[in-house]
């Protein structure tokens, strides 16, 4: 883990800004996901410059709740409402890094903004899409960020979901699903998909026989669980398709969207996990 005091790319030579502490009050705990090979800089502010690769958009809502999108990347301020202090950190991982706030304070409050017309505009909850890639199964080993509520609400993203849905139905009636406080469950002969949608994870329900002859993942339930307080699945309203699902809530810990299939005698087993990035 590391805490950014240079105003260059991450490199083995970044030094700690600050001691990290277990006992920052970050409010809920929020993170941000950043594509790999992202540039990251440190601004003369403290906070942190997130320019993503080419072919990646930022979408999320503003303060107004209206969608925002830009192509030139995010800012992460980390503000100490009280004594202490806090700063932004990054963490290196596979298929990209997190970001979010640490320190010693009493409650850290993580602000993340894009630049629209030279104007910063706050984001209360958004994350990048990786408009290159295509609306595709997800096959066992690949390992994305689960989605989330405004980038469904991009033309773009409900046009290919529905042309995806199209090609794998030939026809073929939609089921009914069963809707639960956190979960949606397919009948017989479907299955809740793990779908890639522009680089993020979500479930789409599919007849079984079409997911196997591609050799994707999922299974009979989608369903959010929360590592510390709750978050609840949700689905679109993308016309044709209904349910492809997010997961958003109070939850403190970390938001998992995950498929999983019943084994019997009450017992399920996992088949694929996304974690959910409030940015």
């Amino acid at each position: 883990m590391f805490i950014l005091n240079n105003p260059i790319r991450i490199t083995k030579k970044l030094k700690v800004m600050a001691k990290i502490e277990k006992d920052c009050n970050c409010e809920n705990n929020d993170r941000i996901w950043i594509p790999q090979n992202s540039k990251i800089i440190v601004n003369d502010d403290k906070s942190i410059s997130i320019i993503p690769p080419r072919g990646y958009e930022y979408v999320g809502y503003d303060k107004n709740g209206k969608l925002q999108r830009s192509s030139g990347g995010t800012k992460v301020s980390c503000d100490c409402t009280g004594s202490g202090s806090c700063l932004p950190f990054v963490v290196s991982g596979g298929g990209g890094s997190t970001g979010g706030c640490q320190g010693r304070c009493e409650l850290c409050l993580m602000e993340t903004s894009t630049k629209k017309n030279n104007t910063d505009i706050i984001i209360e909850t958004g994350g990048y899409l990786d408009l290159t890639q295509n609306v595709e199964f997800v096959t066992d080993g690949l390992q994305l960020p689960a989605a989330f509520k405004a980038m469904f609400d991009l033309e773009e993203v409900k046009q290919e979901i529905n042309n995806f849905v199209k090609e794998v139905y030939q026809g073929l009636p939609f089921p009914k699903i069963r809707e639960g406080k956190d979960f949606f469950t397919a009948p017989n002969g479907y299955t809740m998909a793990v779908v890639n949608v522009f680089g993020r994870a979500t479930t789409i329900p599919v007849p079984t026989i079409a997911l196997q002859a591609a050799r994707g993942v999922g299974g009979a339930t989608a369903s959010c669980s929360c590592s510390q307080g709750t978050c609840s699945s949700k689905s679109s309203s993308i016309p044709g398709v209904g349910s492809a699902t997010w997961c958003e809530g109070s939850c403190t810990g970390t938001c998992t969207l995950q498929t999983s299939k019943n084994k019997g005698n009450g017992l399920f087993e996992v088949t694929y996990e996304a974690i959910s990035y409030r940015f």
